[in-house]
């Protein structure tokens, strides 16, 4: 018995230990991908470092507001294919207020943004946003590490 209980603390152990490695290294994967994001977009916008200064606080401000609003649209999605059609257009309707707080944080975002670089480079923003993430996919589907990731 006591073995049986030796061996069950071990395995949950080593179960606790291996979700915790798994959980370090998505950290760590977050930050690469989020330097990557910095070092592209800062090369891409020809920033300055006096505009850098400014601009990536702004910026990071407005990315965490509208992540916050994108994962609680996610977690109220639920299962799509078995829905009413009440159901459904509830979804829909909350997708579209969602999409709707999204641009009136872009709007706000911009006011504060034309304070830390000029409206040319708030334009490439989007842009360059969308191009660093068809690069990341590429990469991920080539299953590439982040090495190189300028030269594609």
């Amino acid at each position: 018995m006591k073995k049986l209980a030796l061996i069950a603390v071990m395995a949950i152990a080593i179960v606790a230990t291996s979700f915790a490695q798994d959980g370090e290294r998505g950290k760590r994967g977050k930050q690469r991908i989020e330097s990557l994001r910095v070092a592209f977009l800062t090369e891409k916008l020809e920033l300055t470092p006096e505009e850098s200064q400014s601009f990536w606080p702004i910026y990071r401000e407005m990315t965490s507001e509208i992540r916050s609003i994108k994962k609680d649209e996610k977690m109220g999605r639920g299962e799509m294919y078995n829905l009413t059609d009440q159901e459904a257009e509830a979804m829909i309707l909350s997708h579209f207020e969602a999409q709707e707080k999204v641009i009136t944080i872009k709007r706000e975002y911009f006011k504060k943004l034309r304070t830390a670089i000029p409206p040319r480079k708030i334009a490439m923003l989007e842009p360059l946003e969308k191009r660093f993430k068809q690069r990341l996919l590429n990469r991920v589907r080539k299953g590439k590490r982040g090495r190189d990731f300028e030269k594609q």
